[in-house]
């Protein structure tokens, strides 16, 4: 009850061979299976709430598989009665409208218009569409192992072989987070990479973020390996040991289908105001190595993220976040710049112009780390429209070193100078284990800390507030004309301004209003 592909490509064109030949046969079970069902939950959370579809992996670029999602989801709707499909592919279908299906013609937007015009034939007009649930989520899905030759003979006998020898278990795995702030659109979305098994093995990366239609993160279209919008290492000396190895020669690239890497997520927890997840990898990207990947998503708002790699072994490293984009402003600081995509692009082919829109990136600030801008992705072999930047610390690592990087990713309109904004930031604690940021004018103060062992904290804010707190997540937003709005994480206590907020003998979650 799964389809063996980690990707937004190749995935769909399984997938809906599978879809036709059921819909040909009668095989209604395809649709209404629990199991089966599940891939049509993971279709609507890859969708962004202005519709568009969102590419990972090898693919035929942004909204390239539209006509496919229109297809499936409305199949889907047939046969269960389940609204929320329909719902979803109209969104798909007015996105694509609105858009033009491209500015220019290419062949993967002819097969899309190939599935919307199946779609026409089968969709079931009296399914009412129903909009789905707009929060966060974790998707999950089947592991992937690649077999060996010997292995796949061994055990499909009478098979002339496995396609990729590729083979499907029934251990179910983390897949991807979607951090959703509602289906509005414009809504601020973020999708996270959390598989560990099927290239492009890039688990922990940023595959979107979209605020307004307009995107700052988008994946190369890579049937590989990628390394993009996480942490990366490089051994610089090595010495290290990588894939178990020590010496290591050759060129230090994961091999398609490593299965060493073991990925989960033991902190996912969605509310109103935000959500609060973490992923944690071990044999991070080959290393001996120990990656976690903490987000406090805060809805139409920013998004804070503590990463903290923590290494087993001794060699000289250049490690930091990655993160892809087109386009950077002038002037950037020592620790932010300010980026945008101009359009989308598939074989050097325009599909879709990207609004005008925003992103700024502050890292906080470490005194050993700079800010490297190259012309192109880490790892991707051919040429792209993007460009790779990194805050990169540069050092000697031993067993037990524990590094930590805190990003805000903050959107915003269009400016020609991100000084004044970036000013605004202030970073009031960044050590392993807890970061905690402000972002605040004359007006407005919002306060942002994760805290992951929950120690007990005090903060005196840019506004005159004082905050002390043991929450492992908060997120509080003063202003001077509005009621304070506050969310709570797995604490025993609040107190704002020697005000006891909440307090209890068990950790638990608040929020106010």
């Amino acid at each position: 009850r799964d389809v063996g592909i980690n990707d937004s490509g190749y995935f769909y064109s399984s997938f809906c061979n599978i879809l036709r030949a059921a819909e040909l046969l009668g095989r209604k079970e395809v649709f209404t299976d629990p199991e089966s069902r599940q891939l049509f939950e993971r279709i609507i959370g890859e969708i962004t709430p202005d519709g568009a579809g969102v590419p990972y992996g090898a693919s035929g670029g942004y909204h390239g598989q539209a006509g496919a999602c229109i297809f499936a989801l409305e199949l889907a709707a047939r046969y269960t009665e389940d609204g929320r499909y329909r719902w979803v592919a109209h969104r798909i279908m007015n996105f694509g409208r609105q858009r033009g299906f491209s500015q220019g013609h290419h062949h993967l937007q002819a097969v899309s218009h190939e599935f919307i015009a199946l779609a026409s034939l089968v969709c079931d007009d009296s399914v009412t569409p129903v909009e789905p649930d707009g929060g966060s989520q974790l998707l999950w899905r089947k592991e992937i192992k690649r077999l060996t030759d010997q292995r796949a003979r061994e055990m499909f006998p009478d098979a002339g072989g496995v396609d990729c020898n590729m083979y499907t278990t029934q251990q179910n795995m983390p897949n991807k987070l979607v951090l959703r702030s509602g289906w509005n659109p414009g809504d601020l979305y973020m999708f996270v990479e959390c598989y560990a098994r099927h290239d492009p093995l890039n688990p922990t990366a940023i595959i979107a973020l979209e605020r307004h239609s307009a995107s700052f993160a988008e994946m190369t279209p890579e049937k590989f390996v990628s390394r993009e919008n996480a942490v990366a290492i490089q051994d610089v000396s090595g010495d290290g040991h990588y894939l178990g190895k020590q010496p290591f020669t050759g060129n230090r690239a994961l091999p398609l289908g490593w299965d060493e890497m073991e990925v989960n997520v033991p902190v996912f927890s969605d509310h109103r105001l935000a959500t609060h997840a973490r992923i944690d990898a071990n044999e991070y990207m080959g290393y001996e190595a120990r990656q976690q990947r903490e987000f406090l998503f805060v809805k139409n708002r920013f998004v804070m993220i503590r990463d903290e790699t923590t290494f087993d072994d001794h060699f000289q490293a250049a490690v930091g976040p990655v993160w892809n984009t087109q386009c950077i402003g002038t002037p950037r600081g020592k620790n932010w710049l300010n980026t945008w995509f101009r359009g989308h692009f598939f074989q050097g082919v325009q599909l879709y112009e990207s609004p005008s829109w925003d992103l700024l990136i502050y890292y906080s600030p470490h005194p050993d780390a700079e800010v490297v801008v190259s012309e192109a992705p880490i790892d991707t072999p051919f040429k792209t429209q993007l460009v790779s930047t990194q805050y990169r610390w540069q050092g000697e690592v031993r067993p037990g070193k524990r590094l930590q990087f805190v990003t805000l990713l903050l959107p915003h309109p269009p400016t020609q100078n991100a000084t004044p904004l970036a000013k605004k930031i202030r970073v009031l604690i960044d050590r392993p284990g807890c970061a905690a940021m402000e972002f605040s004018d004359a007006h407005r103060c919002e306060f942002a800390m994760l805290n992951a062992e929950g120690e007990l904290m005090e903060f005196d804010l840019s506004s005159g507030r004082r905050v002390v707190t043991d929450a492992q997540a908060i997120y509080l937003d003063h202003h001077t004309t509005a009621e304070d709005r506050c969310l709570v994480r797995q604490a025993t206590q609040l107190e704002i301004d020697g005000v006891v907020r909440f307090c209890g003998e068990q950790r638990q979650d608040w929020e106010s209003p």
